[in-house]
């Protein structure tokens, strides 16, 4: 028998303090694909629906494919974008589905609903047949909700910060599904979380509390076959919905005499190390004239020699739904008389607009960055640039993260900046917000990004899978931007409260199973 399998893509990190709202135009500026369009253009990439089709191609399942569809992270999803994207999906469910694997992120807020995934779920299980499997897929930096555990029967989150492994955890979603649809398990999944906005050390899984938990995870689904998998999430700390924070997701073979109760006791162990190491922290930041300083004493010949110094510009990073114009980096480098450093990048349509329309050679005076939310990241930045290319900023991602998939950066200009006191800088200046993460984005400009002494990037954690190796140090930077690490200073209205570390939480408020 070919089994039926429901399938697609549909992804969005919502920042919900953003003033940039997510239209449909923002899904089809990155990736929009429909159908079997999705299913060409995905085949072979480091992404869940190359996994999905590789457990396919094994098995003879005949294939449903929907949509695959992302933007880049920014504030609430349109209602009309909601509904033409989830739309995608429902109306390919009928009573001919034999199983779903669906990749989504675990963050989606829209106008009007909280817990978009939850919503898809629930809307989806309406048009399928009982007891079909729905297995979903979901970025380590979800917010884990009540409704996606009740709907989905499996649940799996990547277990790498950068997220490496997309494609493989889209094949133990779908070899789980074949497993149910053929008979062999009976897949349940129950939700732990508490009163943690923040934990996990924000996901990386390069040292503890994260890999300790991983570990433990891994270590008790290797011990015990009544339980299918273990999910970890991190949580995505900037939306104010009622379930943001850290999670953990228990699937078990509910098939199996003790499953649950060995579930149960899983759960709550982990989200025990979670609430204990709620509080470690292994990220250090810079002010931007503390990395002006290093880069400046970086320029020696002997260092150059062993890589750039890699700052990641953290709290602008596009990549959680910062607006990735802040100039204070860049401003820092310059006060400080900064030769060979690259900044990568800046976003500002305007300036990169002046730039095509002025000419390669070109030299004008910009008012570059801070256009977004001037009160934030202002002021800009006055600067007298030469043009030294223009392009399109097409792309094709190289790896390890989105290897084979396409993206653009918009019309682009690379321009340098000088100054009097030795300031030599180079700059990215580009029309689409996206998170540097890939060495295409600037060796596809014409740039060695291993040729500078100082390299700065718009991104948070990710750009260390491609650029990490290039590097001599890397150091992170808190330009004061939306993604700010003191969670604090953020206007918090609907998460639930009390709740860590806005609130002054007592140990006995740390948990509360769903499902």
């Amino acid at each position: 028998m070919a089994f039926r399998v429901l399938t697609g893509e549909l992804q969005h990190e919502t920042n919900t303090f953003s003033r940039v709202a997510t239209p449909l135009a923002a899904f089809r500026a990155r990736q929009y694909l429909e159908s079997d369009e999705s299913l060409a253009a995905l085949a072979g990439t480091a992404s869940e629906l190359a996994g999905v089709q590789d457990v396919a191609l094994q098995h003879g399942w005949t294939l449903v494919p929907t949509i695959a569809a992302s933007a880049t992270p920014s504030g609430l999803v349109t209602a009309a974008a909601w509904e033409h994207l989830s739309g995608r999906i429902l109306d390919a469910a009928d009573s001919t589905i034999d199983g779903v694997v669906l990749g989504l992120h675990g963050a989606m807020v829209c106008d009007g609903v909280e817990d978009a995934e939850g919503d898809l779920l629930a809307r989806l299980r309406q048009r399928l047949r009982p007891g079909v499997p729905v297995a979903i897929t979901l970025d380590l930096h979800a917010n884990l909700t009540e409704a996606m555990a009740r709907h989905a029967d499996i649940v799996l989150c990547y277990r790498t910060y950068p997220h490496v492994d997309a494609r493989e955890v889209a094949q133990e979603a779908s070899r789980l599904v074949h497993r149910a649809m053929a008979g062999e398990i009976r897949p349940h999944t129950r939700l732990y979380r508490g009163a943690a906005l923040d934990g996990l050390n924000h996901g990386r899984t390069q040292s503890p509390p994260m890999t300790t938990a991983l570990e433990m995870a891994a270590d008790a689904v290797a011990a015990d076959d009544r339980l299918l998998v273990v999910s970890l999430a991190a949580g995505f700390t900037y939306a104010d919905i009622g379930d943001a924070g850290p999670g953990v997701t228990v699937t078990w073979d509910d098939s199996r005499h003790g499953g649950a109760s060995r579930a149960d006791a899983l759960g709550r162990d982990l989200w025990r190390f979670i609430w204990q190491s709620r509080a470690d922290k292994t990220e250090v930041m810079w002010t931007p004239q503390e990395m002006a300083r290093h880069a400046r004493a970086g320029e020696t010949a002997d260092d150059r020699a062993r890589g750039p110094l890699l700052v990641a510009d953290s709290t602008d990073n596009p990549g959680g739904g910062s607006y990735g114009d802040n100039v204070r980096a860049l401003a820092a480098l310059l006060d400080a008389g900064c030769s060979d450093a690259l900044v990568a990048s800046i976003c500002d349509r305007e300036c990169a607009a002046a730039c095509h329309a002025a000419g390669v050679g070109a030299a004008l005076d910009l008012i570059l960055g801070s256009k977004v939310d001037p009160a934030l990241y202002g002021p800009p930045l006055s600067v007298h640039a030469t043009v030294e290319s223009l392009h399109d900023g097409a792309f094709t991602y190289d790896g390890p993260m989105y290897a084979g998939t396409r993206g653009t950066l918009g019309p682009t200009a690379v321009v340098r900046l000088r100054r009097d006191n030795g300031a030599d800088v180079i700059v990215i200046v580009n029309s689409n917000l996206l998170q540097m993460l890939d060495r295409a984005m600037v060796t596809g400009l014409g740039l060695d990004p291993a040729a500078c002494a100082t390299l700065v990037v718009k991104s948070s954690h990710h750009f260390r899978a491609a650029f990490g190796p290039l590097a001599r140090q890397i150091a992170t930077v808190d330009s004061g931007s939306l993604c700010t690490r003191d969670l604090t200073r953020l206007p918090f209205t609907k998460v639930r409260r009390p709740v860590w570390p806005l609130d002054d939480v007592p140990d006995a408020v740390g948990l509360r199973p769903y499902g």
